[in-house]
């Protein structure tokens, strides 16, 4: 069995830019100084990677009913230098299937740039921030209410000092760490309409990470802690007080996971803020001849409070008439595999509750079209899908190659 147990320091993350540069230094500048301008090394483009994502979707939900879409995602990702910098970006082109050559939207997914040390991993720009924060795929992350990419700031301090009994897996990539501690910064969770930078919006999280690994068992356990700086929502995590959540996950040989995680997002308010996100995953299940089944996976959320004055789970303190109650959501995703074009299936009833596309027009004091962010996204697919009612299932339906 192995063992591997850390403790882990809270350093600043700090950025220093030369005043100074000389561009074309002389001979005549003294070299042991120690300040001559040195050229940042060149990229090497065996670290250039490139990555194409086709794929066809339809979407029978509240939001989208029976809609069919064509998507294309183009990313790439480089090692800037020898060492430590690393770049990344994802864009996404998708159009609904028409005879219009034009996209509908284009989304930029990601676009950050990382600085990856054994002693200090950070990261700036936009990015996926979820799984960073919950073992879960779909419910989950209740500090970002749903949100999947940010724009921030994040540092991560791993330590890599501990006891080994047994063999153990290299540790590799970002965030890799048995024991790390993060700190996450922006400047405001809304959506684009609803962005004010002038400091009021801004958000805060901090997260202890501690794992366990044997032979064919790994257990992964997170607290997060967070706070904004205003009250906007008292049933939010933008409630100018703070929000926590401590989750689990126990993998078996890297195909099965159970998780769990329980999250408040209002401490003042924990008993109409909280839930509990359950999860199973199977991945990696088998090949029969050109046909593989990849992965299996199940998720249920359960409210651990019915507050009809909480518009992030359906309540109107405003029109109490209009007041739904929170209810269990599920979600469930197939994904199989002819060859290189893999078959996805998602299925969910849930109402994007304790998400910032939860409240409606009326529900909140607050004029507002739309949403302030969106709800639930899917695993793979990365977009929102809601149930018209608790009693019925949304659909998605995805298929396409990578390459």
């Amino acid at each position: 069995m192995n063992l591997k147990l850390a403790v882990v320091p809270i350093t600043l993350l700090t950025l220093s830019i030369p005043v100074f540069a000389d561009e074309n230094p002389t001979s005549s500048l003294d070299n042991s100084t120690g300040n001559q301008w040195v050229a940042p090394p060149p990229s090497d483009d065996s670290g250039r990677m490139l990555k194409f994502l086709i794929q066809a979707e339809y979407q029978q939900d509240s939001v989208l009913p029976g809609q069919a879409f064509s998507m294309f995602d183009l990313s790439a990702k480089r090692q800037l230098d020898e060492n430590s910098v690393l770049g990344e970006g994802l864009i996404r082109f998708r159009k609904s299937l028409s005879t219009s050559d034009a996209t509908s939207t284009l989304d930029l997914r990601l676009a950050r740039i990382s600085y990856l040390e054994p002693w200090l991993q950070a990261t700036i720009g936009r990015f996926d921030l979820f799984q960073t924060l919950t073992p879960n795929f779909f419910f989950g992350a209740y500090h970002i209410m749903g949100l999947h990419r940010v724009d921030g700031v994040m540092a991560t301090i791993p330590f890599s000092f501990f006891f080994n009994f047994g063999p153990s897996k290299e540790l590799k990539g970002e965030a890799s760490s048995p024991l790390a501690i993060s700190f996450f910064y922006t400047p405001s969770l809304f959506s684009a309409q609803q962005v004010q930078y002038d400091l009021t919006q801004s958000f805060w999280l901090s997260q202890l990470r501690f794992r366990i690994e044997t032979t064919d068992f790994s257990s992964t356990f997170k607290a997060n802690f967070a706070g904004s700086a205003a009250d906007y929502f008292d049933y939010s995590s933008l409630n100018g007080a703070y929000t926590y959540s401590v989750s689990a996950e126990l993998s078996y040989q890297q195909n099965y996971n159970l998780t769990a995680e329980y999250g408040v997002q209002n401490i003042n308010r924990a008993s109409e803020t909280g839930a509990i996100a359950l999860g199973f995953q199977a991945s990696r299940l088998g090949t029969w001849g050109a046909f593989s089944l990849d992965q299996i996976a199940l998720e249920a959320q359960i409210p651990l409070g019915s507050s009809l004055n909480n518009p992030f789970t359906g309540g109107n303190g405003l029109t109490p008439s209009l007041a739904q109650a929170a209810q269990n959501s599920w979600y469930f995703k197939i994904r199989t595999r002819l060859k290189v074009l893999f078959i996805e299936l998602h299925l969910t009833n849930n109402q994007n509750d304790f998400t910032l596309g939860r409240p409606a027009p009326g529900s909140l004091g607050v004029p507002f079209t739309g949403t302030f962010g969106p709800g639930n996204e899917t695993d793979g697919p990365g977009t929102p899908l809601r149930s018209a009612s608790y009693d019925n299932a949304a659909c998605l339906l995805r298929t396409g190659v990578e390459f």
